[in-house]
């Protein structure tokens, strides 16, 4: 059960219910390990618990420029401009979409098949990483392409 307020302050504690309290770090860890895009708008004359990130910036000093989160400082008031939202929803929209099947007797002596199943509309663009390192990338022109996977790992698929 939340309350969706939002405070921060310069300890770096951000709390978005009454019983949720979560530490800088441990969201910048999530936004590395998520693959979604986040989008943190913070205006100059919304709330005084804010007023400390408006002027000093300080979450982004703290977690950086990851790829996958956009910033806005230049709001008024408890808005955002159209612009800004566009620009993200554009953005994280044109993320495509995949499935991972496993094809049934596909599981061989030295090798697996697993289907892949976009969603969207092709080229897909995307990178294969085993066990957290890069292994390689893919451009596939069709919305099904069925991989062959030759070694033991945890695989991740990454656009």
């Amino acid at each position: 059960m939340g309350y969706g307020f939002y405070a921060s302050g310069t300890a770096g504690l951000i709390q978005d219910s009454l019983f949720q309290v979560y530490s800088s770090q441990n969201i910048l860890d999530s936004m590395k390990a998520n693959s979604s895009y986040y989008f943190y708008s913070w205006a100059q004359f919304d709330v005084n618990s804010l007023k400390h990130e408006f002027t000093q910036h300080s979450s982004q000093m703290k977690w950086g420029n990851p790829c996958n989160v956009q910033y806005h400082y230049g709001s008024y008031d408890h808005s955002i401009p159209h612009v800004m939202a566009d620009s993200f929803m554009s953005r994280a929209n044109r993320r495509p979409l995949v499935r991972i099947e496993s094809l049934p007797g596909q599981c061989l002596a030295d090798s697996m098949v697993v289907r892949l199943k976009f969603t969207g509309t092709p080229p897909f663009h995307f990178n294969l990483y085993r066990d957290s390192l890069s292994n390689s990338t893919y451009t596939i022109n069709d919305t099904i392409y069925d991989l062959t996977l030759f070694q033991e790992g945890k695989y991740q698929i990454r656009n």
